[in-house]
């Protein structure tokens, strides 16, 4: 067992407002998988218009000619995903806000599913 291993995370919980056994737990913090694979993560997570700009971005960056060995369209594509990993979860909670999820409450916890059972035996 690593000294990681019992390191605590900030989850926030979102519950629907229609339905109250409907709940969504959110990671706080930096996403690993939306810097390195942004636009699987945001299909997986179903945000299909951010999956758009992603992807014309994606585009863009990649029509931009640079004759350096290191260049233009590198740098705007590390950015991008450095940008996509500091503000993923932000856009989740954006987007399920947008769904009717209100937020409930604030877990610190090991894991996601160590958050959601916490918040289910406080309610």
């Amino acid at each position: 067992m690593s000294i990681f291993a019992s390191a605590m995370k900030i989850y926030i919980v979102y519950r629907k407002k229609s339905m109250q056994d409907e709940i969504a737990v959110i990671k706080s913090g930096f996403s690993l998988y939306a810097m390195f694979f942004g636009l699987f993560w945001a299909l997986y997570h179903k945000m299909w218009s951010l999956s758009i700009v992603i992807l014309l971005f994606n585009i863009i960056a990649g029509m931009i000619n640079s004759d350096s060995i290191f260049g233009v369209n590198q740098v705007i594509t590390i950015f991008g995903g450095i940008m996509m990993g500091v503000f993923a979860q932000d856009l989740r909670e954006y987007f399920i806000q947008k769904k009717g999820y209100a937020i409930q409450d604030i877990i610190c916890a090991g894991s996601e599913v160590e958050a959601e059972l916490k918040f289910l035996s406080r309610s």
